[in-house]
């Protein structure tokens, strides 16, 4: 919302507004107006327009506006093939068994520009219309990158992501969730109601591996992401994306009357 100091006044006078006087409504009017222009020149809150001023966006305040749900987007997976997690099947040695996989999948190996062979190979696989970046180094590491920017994935959606690419690398190495590894991932809650009017973007915090803002996006939303890069498994990712998730149980109002917690009450 946007005020000027005539309603703000009125707001913080409204019990007593018909017995000031005019010239006491005048001068307290004029003081409002100069304490907006110093908070406003503190960049504390927001010039709208000529003589009006607003909040400028913050967590607490989006939360009163919406509560959407937590989506992920800009995720990146590690997993290292070892001895013991990858599958030997009929003698075949682990090395033939994941060329084999490249080669029958068609994957692309990745060189420099004079062709020498940087030793990994990439494809991209579609899940859920979102396009994931596979990577798999010569060395047994695999790298799974999904941005889905534009259509984040939500608390299900990212628990069939794993199931997802537990079938499809079940023929080179079992897939275990407490040894897939995230190190790279963003949170977002998309807003539809609030709106950053004259605003593109707003940083909250910016360092060297943590940082979230608040823009607004080609579609309308009001989009407040917070980008984390970090080494935890996909096990505890679940965890914790289940607990941001998750509506707390509300109690049952009996007659306008709370249920007896058989409490004493002294």
């Amino acid at each position: 919302m946007q005020y000027n100091a005539k309603a703000i006044f009125t707001i913080l006078n409204r019990r007593n507004i018909g017995s000031i006087k005019p010239s006491e409504k005048k001068k307290e009017i004029s003081k409002i107006h100069v304490q907006l222009k110093r908070l406003s020149d503190r960049h504390k809150i927001r010039r709208a327009k000529r003589g009006f001023y607003q909040a400028k966006p913050s967590p607490k305040i989006i939360q009163k506006l919406e509560d959407p749900e937590t989506k992920l987007h800009g995720i990146k997976l590690e997993i290292p093939i070892t001895e013991n997690n990858t599958l030997k099947i009929q003698g075949i040695t682990a090395q033939n068994n994941i060329f084999n996989f490249i080669k029958t999948n068609h994957y692309n190996l990745v060189t420099k520009k004079n062709g020498t062979s940087l030793r990994r190979w990439t494809k991209q696989i579609l899940f859920l219309d979102r396009w994931i970046t596979v990577t798999i180094h010569d060395g047994g590491l695999v790298e799974i990158f999904c941005n889905s920017g534009d259509n984040p994935i939500s608390y299900p959606e990212f628990v069939r992501f794993g199931d997802y690419l537990s079938g499809y690398f079940q023929q080179i190495f079992v897939f275990k969730h407490r040894e897939v590894m995230i190190t790279q991932v963003a949170m977002a809650r998309d807003f539809e109601e609030l709106q950053l009017y004259g605003v593109k973007c707003v940083t909250f915090h910016k360092f060297k591996n943590d940082w979230a803002r608040i823009y607004q996006r080609e579609n309308g939303v009001v989009r407040y992401e917070h980008h984390l890069t970090m080494n935890i498994t996909l096990e505890d990712a679940y965890n914790s994306l289940q607990l941001l998730t998750q509506v707390p149980e509300r109690k049952p109002v009996l007659n306008g009357f709370k249920p007896d917690t058989l409490e004493d009450v002294a």
